[in-house]
């Protein structure tokens, strides 16, 4: 089943989360046991509900010239281009917005949905309000205006005040902040949440909550109970030392079989998060496999060229001596390596191959190098003469 949310008929609002991969029907059976006409609603249907919910609180409406300026100094207008007027961001529900239009003269507002299922009005529909005979303007400044659009600041979840007759829920500053219920009714009943990944999915919502809102998630107390229940969640698991043994066996099946392997088997165009590993992986493998050489430190360069998405790039190690490739793809397989002597008995031979299975054995990929490309034979060069001479500074004799 796809994320639900249990319901109950008292509140229009979801009571917790069942994620997509939990028993749906144990966490309604359970929330049941308080409340037995709770059911459940999919994500989806809460959500178009709540988008037509909120259009019905703020219908199109005429409003006064200094309502509709004021707007254009609390967010950046949107504009759409089949729809007249513009738009600003809610604080009530994705994807629903507030439309301003200037028509004849006059200025009109609304919630709009931009989801979708696009609802936006149009200069037709302003016509038909006007035509109906039953127009009342909406003034931003309600002290100084005998009419406003009467919304409780209950029915709006911005968090501040709303200003001086605010008609739309929307503070002036710039910043809009607010905060919803759901991720503390959640905490308070986690029932629902028996996974680790349903916790997890959980706690990183109450997070992005958090970040709206404004409020530290370190002091907030819904994320403070949701990471606790992962106590709960665990409590049936092996005991500390059986996981770290896990871990540390774990670990040591990755030093037999690196990343590196795989990657060179299945190549990461197109992968991002694949190509990035290669690269990293490959970098401290080539690194590590020039201080097996016996590569003094500072001696060597390690690049990395990611390249096209299309393709891997290669990571390299360039020396006085030497040079090494690393690469993969199908136009690698077999030879993901590459080497070469740059000085020595070896220097102007073929270019050598070399597969990925033989590059993660580190100490006899190294020794294979160095008999193969003759390092041992290789004279280091000179150091630089440095002369304790005094220079003389007298004239050259014609």
């Amino acid at each position: 089943m796809s994320d639900h949310y249990i319901m109950i008929a008292s509140s229009q609002y979801p009571q917790t989360y069942v994620a997509k991969g939990a028993d749906h029907a144990k966490a309604l059976a359970d929330y049941r046991q308080k409340d037995s006409e709770a059911f459940l609603m999919t994500c989806e249907a809460y959500q178009k509900a709540e988008v037509e919910r909120t259009m019905a609180k703020f219908p199109l409406t005429r409003v006064t010239e200094r309502f509709y300026n004021h707007m254009l100094g609390v967010l950046p207008p949107i504009y759409s281009r089949f729809s007249p007027g513009w738009f600003v961001g809610e604080a009530v529900v994705q994807r629903v917005y507030t439309q301003f239009i200037e028509h004849k003269g006059r200025y009109y507002a609304g919630h709009a949905n931009l989801g979708a299922d696009r609802k936006c009005w149009t200069i037709a529909d302003i016509e038909a309000l006007e035509a109906s005979g039953n127009v009342t303007e909406v003034d931003w400044f309600t002290e100084d205006s005998g009419s406003s659009l009467k919304v409780r600041a209950s029915e709006w979840r911005g968090k501040g005040t709303i200003e001086r007759g605010n008609a739309l829920g929307l503070t002036r500053s710039p910043t809009m902040t607010y905060d919803v219920p759901f991720r503390h009714m959640q905490a308070i009943d986690p029932s629902s949440l028996t996974t680790i990944t349903a916790t997890l999915h959980a706690i990183n919502r109450a997070m992005e909550d958090c970040r709206i809102a404004g409020v530290d998630p370190d002091h907030d107390p819904a994320i403070v109970l949701l990471a606790r229940h992962f106590a709960t969640v665990t409590a049936n698991r092996a005991d500390d030392d059986s996981l770290r043994f896990a871990c540390s066996r774990r670990m040591a099946e990755l030093e037999r079989f690196p990343a590196l392997l795989t990657l060179a088997v299945r190549g990461v165009a197109h992968d991002r998060v694949a190509k990035e590993r290669f690269h990293a992986d490959g970098r401290k493998a080539m690194k590590a496999l020039a201080l097996e050489i016996g590569l003094a430190p500072g001696s060597f360069t390690i690049s990395s060229t990611p390249s096209d998405p299309a393709i891997a790039g290669y990571v390299a190690l360039s020396s006085d001596d030497i040079s090494i490739m690393l690469s993969v793809g199908p136009l690698h397989e077999g030879n993901e390596v590459q080497y070469f002597a740059k000085r020595g008995p070896a220097a102007g031979q073929k270019l050598r191959f070399a597969p990925m299975r033989d590059f993660v054995r580190r100490a006899r990929f190294a020794a294979r190098i160095r008999r193969d490309l003759r390092l041992d034979a290789i004279v280091p060069s000179p150091a630089p003469v440095e002369t304790t001479a005094p220079i003389s500074r007298e004239p050259i004799a014609a």
